[in-house]
C-alpha cells in the first residue's frame, strides 16, 4: 500500500504507481524489502509493516553478487517508490523513462532471466 493511502489520503493512480515499483523491486531483490534486509529476524506485523513503509526512506535496489542493476533500473524505481504521492510520477510520464523506452526494443525471456539471476532450477 502506498504511503499516503496508509495515512488515509485518497487513492490516485499513482498510488498504484507505488505498487508497480514496490513488485518490481521484490521480483529483482527476490524479497519483500521490508523491513530492510538483516534488520529483523521476524515478520512484521500488520501495524509494523505499515511504520515502516511511513517512516523509513524507500527501499533502494542493491547490487550483489548475482545481478548488477542499471542505472535505469534505479532510476525508474526511485521514480516509483517517491514517498510523497504528489511528486510520484503518473504513467504517461513513466512510458517516456529510459528504461521503458529501452525495454521496449529488447525482447527478454523473464521467466529465463530470473531464473538465472537467483539460481533457481
Amino acid at each position: 500500500m502506498a504511503p499516503e493511502r496508509i495515512q488515509g489520503a485518497p487513492y490516485t493512480i499513482t498510488s498504484d504507481i507505488w505498487s508497480v515499483g514496490l513488485t518490481i523491486h521484490e521480483l529483482a531483490a527476490n524479497r519483500f524489502p521490508f523491513p530492510p534486509e538483516g534488520e529483523s529476524q521476524f515478520p512484521l506485523g500488520p501495524i509494523e509493516l505499515l511504520s515502516y513503509i511511513v517512516k523509513l526512506d524507500p527501499p533502494v535496489l542493491q547490487d550483489d553478487a548475482q545481478a548488477t542493476w542499471t542505472r535505469a533500473l534505479k532510476d525508474f524505481l526511485r521514480l516509483c517508490l517517491e514517498k510523497d504521492g504528489k511528486l510520484r510520477p503518473t504513467p504517461q510520464v513513466l512510458l517516456k523513462h529510459p528504461w521503458i523506452l529501452k525495454s521496449e526494443q529488447r525482447v527478454v525471456d523473464m521467466e529465463a532471466f530470473l531464473r538465472s539471476v537467483h539460481g533457481w532450477s
